[in-house]
């Protein structure tokens, strides 16, 4: 009896799912963290208005929304305007306060900035979280779970490069359904479907590697 290229196809993935699932019951997936720029202008007043001398140091507050930031850490620098703060990747707000040498606290600096790697693409994924940096992909779709997403991934053999192998295999694919949330890695616009639509993708995406992600 002859086997289908697609079989091959799904029992790799398959393969690859379970190892990636064995791994993280392992406890060996850390959350990828990121390294954030904080700057500010440095306040020159205290809470009630009157100017901080002394100047010690500066307090940085950050939090998952934009009304509570609790966390923080103290840079004790006069002239420092900028700090590095390593953590998971996702959305932080932060601001900023001066100390000066009794412990005094300024009124928040009126300029906090966090430099960001922005959003290339468009689709309302920070580059730095986004699994296509050029590509629209709000879904943000991972079927092989390798950190690119579907819409800039047509390496579907998992050699690092799109080709004619990948060509292959994909018409093995041709017309398959493509169910969600896990899709097929053949849809790469997620629509549901392999088809015609998915075939002009992965022209697109021939003769180049996986992404660009702000996962590598």
């Amino acid at each position: 009896m002859k086997i289908s290229n697609g079989f091959w196809f799904w029992l790799a993935l398959l393969a690859a799912l379970f190892a990636g699932l064995l791994l993280a019951t392992r406890g060996e997936g850390a959350e990828p963290t990121y390294d954030y720029r904080v700057c500010w202008v440095p306040p020159t007043q205290k809470t009630d208005g009157t100017a901080l001398t002394d100047l010690a140091g500066y307090r940085i507050f950050w939090g998952a929304t934009p009304t509570v930031q609790t966390t923080t850490r103290d840079v004790m620098n006069p002239g420092a305007t900028c700090v590095t703060i390593t953590l998971p990747r996702r959305t932080w707000y932060w601001h900023v306060v001066a100390l000066n040498t009794t412990g005094a606290s300024s009124a928040p600096s009126n300029v906090p900035v966090l430099f960001l790697p922005g959003d290339t693409d468009g689709d309302a994924i920070e580059d730095f979280l986004d699994n296509c940096t050029l590509v629209k992909n709000a879904s943000q779709v991972d079927s092989d779970a390798d950190a690119y997403g579907n819409a800039c991934d047509g390496d579907l053999n998992g050699d690092r490069f799109t080709n004619a192998a990948d060509t292959v295999l994909f018409r093995a694919q041709l017309g398959m359904p493509s169910p969600a949330p896990v899709y097929n890695p053949a849809d790469f616009n997620a629509n549901g479907f392999v088809n015609a639509q998915d075939h002009v993708l992965l022209r697109q995406l021939l003769g180049k590697p996986p992404g660009p992600s702000g996962w590598h």
